[in-house]
């Protein structure tokens, strides 16, 4: 069923595809506190049906919207990409399609999101060929790719992270990123954009992009703010 196989930090690839559920959130709509997880066997229907669109907050568009950004801001095809929480792959089948084969490089630590990124999502837009690597892990073990990265993604993950494993994050980030490579960073608060600094990373852009399509009448809360920071060098 898979296009391409997750890893993990084992080294075996995850082949039991029993995952926490979806849990959608309307758009327009919070998610309110977490609920209880429970696991279930993943089925293809649920696929077919993409549900996984319909888990993510906001329409599942704005990925196109939020890659071609990331593009536009250098991004070339030769670099190596890590996408920090790269979910089912909303911003990464964009990113995918526009680098040369093995230069993506995915983590997640939701087995379900990433079943859909390669069963379906890579499958629905011919990006097998391109070689991607998934990777199922939440302790942010990005060694294990053996790269270095010209740039990370990190799209609301390591924000919600409390102080202490922020700093462990960002630590092994810095240890796997070239000298000079960037970061991508959206919605970081205030005292992170300091605790960047402080970990090595030097400032470069800080930017609110519109949504360009229209989803309910506070149209403000899906504009976009990004935070790019570069490497200072190891």
């Amino acid at each position: 069923m898979l296009t391409v196989p997750i890893e993990t930090i084992s080294g075996k690839s995850a082949h039991e595809f029993t995952s926490e559920e979806w849990t959608p959130v309307k758009v327009g709509e919070r998610r309110s506190a977490k609920p209880e997880p429970s696991r279930q066997r993943i089925q293809v229907g649920e696929l077919l049906n993409e549900e996984h669109h319909r888990a993510c907050r906001g329409p599942w568009l704005v990925g196109r919207y939020r890659a071609g950004f990331i593009i536009e801001q250098g991004l070339q095809p030769h670099h190596r990409v890590l996408d920090i929480g790269c979910g089912s792959g909303r911003v990464g089948i964009w990113i995918v399609q526009h680098l040369l084969p093995e230069r993506y490089f995915g983590i997640d630590r939701h087995l379900r999101s990433l079943v859909a990124y390669s069963a379906y999502e890579l499958r629905l837009h011919g990006l097998a060929v391109k070689q991607p690597r998934l990777l199922l892990d939440s302790e942010f073990h990005f060694a294990h790719f053996g790269q270095r990265f010209d740039m990370a993604l990190d799209i609301k993950v390591t924000n919600k992270l409390s102080d202490e494993r922020f700093r462990a994050a960002m630590g092994s980030l810095r240890s796997v990123l070239a000298p000079e490579g960037r970061v991508f960073m959206h919605s970081l608060k205030a005292k992170r954009v300091d605790e960047m600094q402080r970990l090595g990373f030097e400032a470069e852009l800080e930017t609110r992009v519109l949504n360009p399509i229209q989803t309910g009448p506070r149209v403000a809360d899906w504009d976009d703010w990004w935070y790019i920071f570069k490497n200072r060098g190891t």
